[in-house]
């Protein structure tokens, strides 16, 4: 066993910690719960994607991006997500020096976001069996009692037939 790692039957998370840790796939960020994911980390979630990639492909999927930031009132709209991510919210306010019109939330999620695009896209029968395929990132930032604190990736694919 390496030196410096947690037995994980003693404790998992530490065991998991210090394991991304000896084998340099990602370090602890500056700004609390985020990291810097390096190049080990970085070449596994490559071989990740395209392996995730070559297989939604097969099944008709077509890759879109969605971004990161989305305006307050998709947050508001959703009452389910207030409760649940209010706390964890990161709100801008400001750009360029001046106060936006609406502030903008760096989601927690991407129901809202994704949701108000497919409404976009799918205007007739014809579209309705759209399918795009994403790799959203996500920024949870948990308050004083969360003991998680860390920047969530995560890959969800969306395979959405509108009915």
């Amino acid at each position: 066993m390496a030196k410096n790692i947690t037995p994980k039957e003693k404790n998992f998370s530490q065991w998991y910690q210090d394991v991304i840790k000896a084998a340099e796939l990602a370090d602890n960020a500056p700004v609390r719960g985020c990291m810097v994911v390096r190049p080990n980390g970085y070449g596994i979630w490559e071989n990740i994607q395209a392996v995730f990639d070559r297989a939604f492909k097969e099944t008709g999927h077509e890759n879109a991006y969605f971004p990161l930031l989305i305006p307050n009132s998709f947050i508001e709209r959703e009452a389910k997500h207030v409760a649940g991510f209010s706390p964890e919210l990161a709100v801008v306010t400001h750009a360029g020096g001046d106060d936006l019109e609406e502030p903008y939330v760096i989601r927690p999620t991407s129901e809202t976001i994704i949701g108000h695009m497919y409404s976009q896209w799918v205007q007739s029968s014809a579209r309705m069996k759209l399918r795009r395929s994403g790799s959203p990132g996500v920024k949870r930032n948990g308050n004083s009692k969360c003991k998680r604190r860390q920047c969530r990736r995560q890959r969800l694919r969306l395979s959405l037939l509108v009915l």
